[in-house]
């Protein structure tokens, strides 16, 4: 089947049809290119239903904004497999049902071919079920996102995830292959780091006590970067190596960095170690250039800088002033010349 080139905008559809209702395609062939699905709502209850369902060889397809509900048993609002450069961004994907639903599931194809080199930003994602393993091969299990086998190369940028106690955020079947969470804004970005076999990148699998986005587990500010690791049941592997870049920052010399163990949503409220100097040294720093500062830590919660302007002081990223700067004693020189020539002239003039 022919399938590129197409633009599937701003559809209204409700189906119970099952099987694969909605916008569900069957692409089985390697001449999908540059398809379009943006603005679409799609409300689907029936049985083992994909509203979008991209099952052959997709390449540079973009689905975004489109609002995706599943409420049918063994259901996913969206289902991709054997597709490369794809960007997923800014869709509300919910599945409802209790018993094997997802939201968003990435699968191998016909042929063991993957979903890899793509994007996935922006995007809510959120399941409602209960608790099922993947062990029971049994449909879909339940969780927002599942990743399955043979998955790679996928970056994950500022997703909202979320679900039921006890039920995945996130479910990957832990093989070796690398996918990537990033969260970030203008002035601050987390990026985890695969830091090797058996770890975080190699499986993404999380739960949370709460959400995981930015602003209930994930904090960035200016000058900060935290995870709330509390939030996670257990403390998961996300609490491991990552890349924090702070942008913006004043001053040309680093400091410090300061860690604090609880989870803080401003600079100002962050105090702990210095985490470059701290025994066991828990940050390494990067650079430090143009005001934005990339350094690597072993591991979370609050992170601030501290930088000052070279021969000064200062702390929390901004660089002090002296209280009488060069500039500061040169306006107090003028004033005062200025004042002198001003009683010289009143004293002549009363002569």
């Amino acid at each position: 089947m022919d399938a590129s080139n197409l633009y599937i905008d701003s559809n209204v559809i409700n189906t119970s049809c099952g099987g694969g209702g909605g916008i569900s395609y069957q692409l089985n062939g390697y001449n999908s290119q540059n398809t379009s699905i943006r603005g679409n709502i799609i409300n689907d209850s029936g049985v083992a239903s994909n509203p979008i369902f991209l099952s052959g060889f997709t390449s540079g397809t973009v689905i975004s904004d489109n609002q995706v509900m599943a409420s049918g048993n063994t259901s996913s609002a969206l289902q991709i497999k054997t597709s490369t450069n794809l960007v997923v961004r800014s869709n509300i994907l919910r599945s409802t049902h209790p018993d094997y639903s997802v939201g968003l599931a990435l699968n191998v194809g016909p042929g063991g071919f993957s979903v890899n080199n793509s994007l996935f930003d922006n995007n809510t994602i959120s399941a409602s079920g209960t608790l099922r393993p993947l062990s029971t091969g049994t449909g879909a299990s339940n969780g927002a996102l599942l990743i399955g086998t043979n998955i790679f190369n996928n970056v994950f940028v500022n997703n909202n995830i979320s679900a039921p106690e006890g039920v995945w955020e996130i479910q990957e079947d832990g093989d070796t292959l690398v996918n990537y969470l990033i969260y970030n804004i203008s002035d601050a970005e987390i990026a985890w780091m695969n830091n090797g076999t058996g770890g975080f990148l190699q499986n993404l699998t999380i739960f949370v006590n709460g959400t995981l986005n930015l602003g209930d587990t994930i904090s960035l500010n200016t000058n900060l970067a935290a995870v709330n690791t509390s939030a996670f049941t257990p403390k998961q592997m996300i609490n491991s190596s990552a890349n924090i870049t702070l942008r913006g920052l004043s001053g040309d010399t680093l400091s410090s960095i300061t860690k604090d163990p609880e989870f803080r949503t401003t600079a100002a409220s962050v105090s702990g170690s210095d985490c470059l100097t701290s025994s066991p040294v828990s940050c390494y720093q990067k650079s430090f250039s143009g005001g934005v500062l990339i350094f690597n830590t072993t591991g979370f919660s609050s992170f601030t800088s501290v930088t000052t302007v070279s021969g000064g002081g200062g702390g929390g990223g901004s660089s002090s002033v002296p209280e009488f700067s060069d500039y500061a004693l040169m306006g107090i020189l003028v004033i005062g010349i200025g004042g002198f020539f001003v009683m010289k002239r009143k004293q002549e003039e009363s002569v």
